[in-house]
């Protein structure tokens, strides 16, 4: 439970066995690190709810790692029909306000929450420059353009959250070749986890991951050994 400006916050995390990631996620849960996502231009991530969200994983697990994938963002533009150049503004425009605000809810978490167990992991530094993850990324790439199942399952996942996107914007036509490169390169990032971070990590995210998953496993033996996943939730009480 999270108490902050007289306001009290629960974050819970979801009994949900989706995939056996969710489970093995439910199992390891407060003995693992974990890798929390917060994605740019979400709503959900507002200042309060990261503080609930951060300062109760921080409590609950032994170490967060903190994402902010604003590098890969532009796909999500480009998949909803902008131009280049104009997906490159937005994206920077909605990465900067993310960052801003977890620079002020990260402050809050050490000046007044006393807590220090967390790291924020840069993505152009520490994960698009690993050579693993590089490696893992062509795989991918390479599987999503052979596999026609694993290309379907990917494809229909982008198009659901391309078409949610693109909702009151005023766009071409969406590009979904382009978008789900956003996804892919999330892929690659899980199947090179031991190599960047040493160590298993627990994925947290608010929502369900897609299927796709499983095609990963098959791609890299042993990935469902080293990765597993929570769904958690905010509530206001």
């Amino acid at each position: 439970m999270v108490i902050y400006n007289n306001m009290v916050h629960r974050i819970s995390i979801v009994n949900n066995d989706h995939i056996n990631l969710y489970k093995k996620g439910n199992q390891y849960f407060g003995k693992s690190s974990i890798l929390v996502g917060i994605s740019p231009g979400n709503g959900y991530f507002s200042e309060k709810n990261m503080i609930s969200i951060l300062s109760g994983l921080c409590k609950l697990s032994p170490f967060v790692y903190i994402l902010v994938p604003g590098e890969i963002h532009i796909h999500n533009f480009l998949g909803i029909g902008y131009t280049a150049d104009m997906a490159r503004k937005k994206a920077k425009k909605d990465t900067n306000q993310t960052n801003n605000r977890l620079a002020r809810v990260v402050d809050i978490m050490q000046s007044e929450l006393c807590i220090s167990n967390f790291k924020i992991i840069d993505w152009s530094s520490e994960i698009e420059v690993n050579t693993r993850y590089q490696n893992n990324l062509c795989l991918i790439l390479k599987e999503y353009d052979n596999n026609k199942e694993f290309q379907l399952s990917v494809n229909v996942m982008t198009y659901r959250y391309l078409t949610s996107r693109a909702k009151c914007r005023t766009i071409n036509k969406l590009n979904v070749s382009e978008g789900v490169l956003y996804y892919l390169k999330e892929l690659a990032l899980f199947s090179a986890f031991i190599n960047i971070f040493g160590e298993k990590v627990i994925i947290a995210y608010y929502r369900v991951w897609g299927d796709a998953l499983v095609y990963i496993d098959k791609l890299f033996p042993g990935f469902y050994s080293y990765c597993s996943m929570i769904q958690y939730e905010v509530c206001d009480m």
